[in-house]
């Protein structure tokens, strides 16, 4: 029926407040270098991804493909036969459709300017207003 009791007293560290915003900034630097020196190219190389966008004209029956790439945007122009037109209509066959196009970049050597695309197709013309060269695929 003898009790004790046992009182440990724990020395508590005083609130710093400048410690606290070192630390802060310390790691909010840290974190800035890490992901700032994650980046795959140094300068003055170009990024190495594209990126690559699909646009379909229903009424001209064309699929446009509008790459923007570091150095500007060009645009390829591909006018679909009666097959690929039924095709475009399906998830899988625009995507056949659009692994076409890049597997065949290489054949677009036809220039194109902007004002006889606008008149063939006003979609690809204005999906296509900013880029710096129109090239007309012929697959």
């Amino acid at each position: 029926m003898f009790g004790f009791s046992c009182h440990i007293f724990i020395r508590r560290r005083p609130f710093n407040m400048t410690r606290n915003l070192l630390s802060a900034f310390l790691l909010a630097f840290v974190l800035f270098e890490a992901s700032y020196g994650m980046t795959t190219t140094k300068k003055p190389h170009q990024n190495e991804m594209d990126n690559y966008r699909f646009y379909y004209d229903s009424m001209s029956h064309m699929l446009g493909m509008v790459n923007v790439y570091h150095h500007g945007v060009t645009c390829y122009i591909m006018n679909l036969s009666q097959d690929e037109q039924q095709q475009v209509h399906t998830v899988d066959g625009k995507t056949r459709l659009e692994l076409k196009m890049l597997t065949h970049l290489s054949s677009a050597t036809t220039p194109m300017t902007l004002d006889a695309l606008t008149q063939s197709s006003q979609r690809l013309g204005h999906a296509c207003t900013k880029a710096t060269n129109i090239y007309s695929m012929t697959i």
